[in-house]
């Protein structure tokens, strides 16, 4: 609980502290390069306060700055801490609109560019994410997609859903599959808990969609990929 206390002091401090100077550059920084950044350090010093260590494997395979549609697996509520600070993209996510009502966080949010997801109106939801979406892949910023739409309780994958292999076939983005090995572990979904300990965050292709009939057929291969790279991978220890 002490870890979980200081994890969250961090953060808050983190975010009312920069929060206004952040949402005062975020409205004039029209490539969002600042925000990018911030969410960087942001993510990085909350996984230090965690005491939880990122191993990267695979920059190589990185072709270029993007935009790109990021597609992992999802185990813990700070794959996204994992993947905004160490990847080294300008990265935007999807959030449940709920989120952008909370004081500060929701306007950082909003001028930074992320993407508000309304559950009870899928329909609506899905323009206003194409919508903005495009916005942000014509600044060159990528977007993090957990196509498992929940985290998973077992670390077992769950089917994907395609949504974000449409967005990618729709705006001629390429997607870009990773792996996260051990935040499952790190972070148990309903559990108040900070476990210290490695995880890895790993690189595994860019894989292009030319048009929406492959959508299905790059959406198995994505969840294939990921599923064996899950399976063939050592166990992450933790301290």
């Amino acid at each position: 609980m002490l870890r979980v206390a200081f994890v969250l002091l961090i953060a808050i401090t983190l975010l009312i502290i920069p929060g206004v100077p952040v949402i005062i550059v975020d409205i004039f920084d029209r490539k969002g390069k600042f925000h990018g950044l911030m969410m960087r350090f942001w993510a990085r010093a909350i996984l230090w306060a965690g005491g939880v260590r990122v191993k990267v494997e695979g920059l190589e395979k990185l072709k270029s700055r993007g935009p790109y549609v990021i597609v992992s697996n999802h185990e813990s509520a700070l794959d996204i801490m994992v993947i905004a600070g160490y990847l080294p993209l300008n990265i935007r996510f999807l959030a449940k609109k709920e989120l952008f009502r909370i004081p500060l966080l929701g306007w950082i949010l909003f001028f930074g560019r992320h993407i508000a997801v309304d559950r009870k109106k899928p329909r609506n939801s899905i323009e206003k994410i194409n919508r903005r979406a495009r916005r942000l892949f014509l600044k060159n910023i990528s977007v993090i997609v957990f196509p498992e739409g929940t985290r998973s309780k077992t670390g077992e994958l769950l089917p994907f859903k395609k949504g974000g292999f449409v967005l990618a076939a729709k705006f001629h983005v390429p997607i870009l599959a990773i792996t996260l090995l051990g935040t499952g572990k790190i972070t148990p979904k309903k559990e108040l808990k900070i476990k210290p300990g490695t995880v890895k965050l790993r690189i595994l292709e860019e894989i292009n969609i030319v048009g929406e009939t492959e959508v299905e057929d790059v959406k198995n291969k994505v969840e294939t990929l990921i599923q064996k790279n899950k399976k063939s991978s050592p166990e992450i220890h933790h301290s």
